[in-house]
Order: structure tokens, then sequence, then C-alpha cells
């Protein structure tokens, strides 16, 4: 996996925009976990994929819950 190389800069104009930003985000990450515990060829980093996807897959639900409840 490539971490990010720097912090992100940008404002958010609104918590509507932060919340649609961390939901598209968790998706992405989510399903590179899903990729790496499926595909991956190491199985310790593997376990760590799918227990990982786990965590931020319950991160994503709290983010959709959150973005429901934002105009």
């Amino acid at each position: 996996m490539k971490l990010p190389t720097k912090e992100h800069t940008g404002k958010w104009s609104s918590d509507k925009a932060y919340m649609d930003a961390m939901v598209k985000d968790h998706e992405k990450d989510l399903a590179e976990f899903q990729e790496e515990a499926k595909t991956g060829s190491d199985p310790e980093v593997k376990k760590f994929a799918e227990d990982t996807a786990k965590i931020v897959q319950e991160h994503l639900d709290l983010a959709k819950e959150t973005q429901s409840k934002l105009q």
C-alpha cells in the first residue's frame, strides 16, 4: 500500500462537504483493504487487511449515518 506523501491542506466549505469527503475516502480505503485481504500474497498482511477492513467498514457506516443528517 502507498501512504499519502503529505497532509490535505484544503479548507472545507461546510460540515456536509467534509463528511462527503470522509465517506468517499473511507469507501476507497475499504476497497483497498478488502482487495489486499482477498488477493494479497503475505498471510500476515492479508490477516491485517481483513481485520482492518472491518474497522474501516464501521467507520464508513458511522460517516454515512452522520452524512445523512447533514444538509
